[in-house]
């Protein structure tokens, strides 16, 4: 979800300014009640408890600018290639199965050791992506970006899931002003 705001400033040319944000969560519902989560744990067979259980919850607030280079630009089409720059704010946890016993004949998860890993990353970005918008009636329109997104930061990641470099597409809708 986000706003931003564009502005052409020329015929070709336009700068945005924009505010997003974004949560993933596949943690289950009981995950924060032990006996149902172990009962569900010791269900499972190995190897399966590590790939089942591999849960993560990650919330991200970035802003920044983009600048738009606009290919096709008139009443009723949009399309362009657009630069950015930004900061992101993103925090992340997650399940992460330490130790498993199990049953060598039937794989049957006999004990373990979890814990929930809690992971921060605030960094700079930049982004790199395309635009198209079509205007539907007057000024309202729909539209995509499909964008690639890449947090510029030298510390390494030993665990999942934090926010690594992705692509994205959004779906847009707006109004023209």
């Amino acid at each position: 979800m986000g706003i931003n705001y564009q502005n052409r400033f020329a015929a070709s040319f336009g700068f945005e300014i924009l505010l997003e944000y974004s949560k993933s969560n596949d943690f289950p519902s009981f995950y924060n009640d032990p006996v149902a989560l172990n009962e569900f744990l010791l269900n499972l067979q190995h190897p399966d408890i590590i790939f089942v259980s591999n849960w993560s919850k990650i919330t991200n607030i970035n802003f920044g600018t983009r600048l738009n280079y606009l290919f096709v630009n008139n009443k009723k089409f949009l399309f362009n290639f657009h630069g950015g720059i930004g900061y992101l704010f993103s925090q992340s946890s997650s399940n992460l199965i330490k130790e498993v016993s199990y049953n060598d004949e039937t794989n049957q998860v006999l004990s373990y050791k979890n814990s929930t890993n809690f992971e921060r990353l605030d960094a700079f970005y930049y982004s790199l992506g395309l635009q198209f918008q079509y205007t539907l009636h007057k000024d309202y329109f729909i539209g995509i970006t499909p964008y690639f997104f890449n947090p510029i930061d030298d510390r390494i990641i030993l665990t999942n899931p934090v926010y690594p470099s992705h692509y994205n597409l959004t779906f847009n809708i707006g109004k023209k002003f």
